[in-house]
């Protein structure tokens, strides 16, 4: 999920886009019945007009060691965004990007680095994009760095700033030009996701049945991604897709934006079979904060993305898991007017035929976590379970840390 004020130019939009969607495909699998209604229901909602230092104080309180690990932590959000949602074209950007308010929710982040994707449907504008954020992150050095190797990751986190690595979520608009691939390389992207819920000429989707996966020239665009030094994501794709990419793949892949279906079934859920894959040859899962998660019971609740999270651990192992909010900085307002346009978006959707169960009808991420340190409650909650510190630290971060040392080579 994903997208911005340029259509799907960077995480805040494209995310808002996504989880907005309207799906009338009501899969027959179990726990998807009833899943689509035509608004969202607000009775899990936090309160509208509420500052992120009064939606925190909501969260309650932490576990004991939970804020003095996070601040020592490397805290990797491996499918994020910059700032907060928007629905609209006709905020001012001539100013920048980023509002003073997003940069200070940077800040009060607490996170180390985050994957932003900055793909668009065509290429030239994808380099176009990819342009404005890289003098973006420029204009403000006190706040952003770009990350380009595993050691920008590590001085961010001494300098206290976030280190943007710049992804792609799906490789539709490289057409049949593995030269684009280098050219993105070069642009500075670092993370690349095959496909976006539907087939394209490298992989199939979510959606698609598994009889599709990866493709011949999806083959070759991934031994070219290995030798260039970026990490491969099959984030979005199906269970073949992951099988078949773990295995041609001569470096460890991710999966930075998933769950676990064993615990939901749902087609952005993965199973286990697929994530074993994948994490037998050295790769690292990201759990997201996505209605996705399931119904706990009106919306994706922190108890169930606990869940996710302790499932992936047991059957993937504590160096493999990590997270990947899928959701912005920036709290959510869930007033009446942002309600409605995030119905509206749904139809855009739908009509591309990207949309998924729950992508309507639900409120958009954790409801319970809508605020910006949102990763060190995660970690209290990790605690509160019975891990130990070193897990958690792993969780926030380190185990997508040691797949950029071993990837971005």
């Amino acid at each position: 999920m994903n997208v911005s004020r340029f259509w799907i130019s960077d995480r805040r939009t494209f995310m808002s886009y996504a989880v907005a969607a309207a799906s009338t495909m009501l899969m027959a699998r179990p726990g998807l019945a009833g899943s689509v209604q035509p608004h969202a229901d607000p009775r899990g909602a936090p309160p509208p007009g509420k500052t992120p230092e009064q939606l925190e104080a909501l969260a309650g309180p932490l576990e004991p060691g939970a804020k003095e690990l996070y601040e020592r932590a490397i805290v990797i959000d491996s499918l994020g965004g910059i700032g907060g949602p928007s629905f609209s074209d006709d905020r001012d950007t001539s100013k920048g990007l980023l509002i003073p308010e997003e940069l200070a929710a940077v800040r009060a982040s607490g996170v180390t680095a985050v994957n932003l994707t900055l793909s668009r449907p065509t290429f030239d504008a994808t380099m176009r994009n990819l342009d404005a954020w890289r003098a973006e992150i420029a204009k403000h050095p006190d706040y952003l760095t770009q990350a380009l190797r595993p050691e920008d990751i590590l001085a961010a986190k001494q300098a206290g700033k976030l280190a943007v690595i710049i992804g792609y979520q799906g490789l539709d608009m490289i057409e049949n030009d593995m030269a684009r691939i280098d050219a993105s390389y070069d642009a500075g992207v670092r993370i690349m996701q095959l496909s976006y819920n539907k087939h394209n000429l490298l992989a199939a989707g979510s959606l698609d049945p598994i009889s599709k996966g990866l493709t011949p020239f999806g083959r070759d665009v991934v031994a070219r991604i290995n030798q260039l030094g970026a990490t491969v994501d099959v984030s979005h794709g199906n269970m073949r897709v992951a099988i078949d990419t773990a295995a041609a793949s001569k470096k460890p892949i991710a999966i930075t934006h998933t769950g676990a279906r064993a615990i939901y079934d749902h087609p952005r859920n993965l199973p286990d079979e697929a994530l074993t894959a994948v994490t037998r040859r050295g790769g690292v899962v990201g759990i997201y904060l996505v209605p996705f998660l399931g119904l706990d019971p009106i919306d994706a609740t922190r108890r169930i993305l606990v869940r996710h999270l302790d499932h992936a651990l047991k059957i993937c192992g504590e160096d493999h898991v990590g997270i990947g909010t899928d959701v912005d900085t920036m709290p959510i307002d869930y007033t009446p007017e942002y309600l409605k346009a995030l119905e509206k978006f749904g139809v855009q959707r739908r009509k591309e035929g990207i949309a998924t169960p729950l992508e309507t009808g639900r409120l958009m991420g954790v409801p319970e976590l809508n605020f910006p340190r949102k990763l060190q409650y995660i970690a209290s909650d990790l605690l509160k379970a019975g891990y130990s510190s070193r897990v958690v630290e792993k969780v926030l971060g380190g185990n997508f840390l040691r797949l950029f040392q071993e990837t971005w080579t």
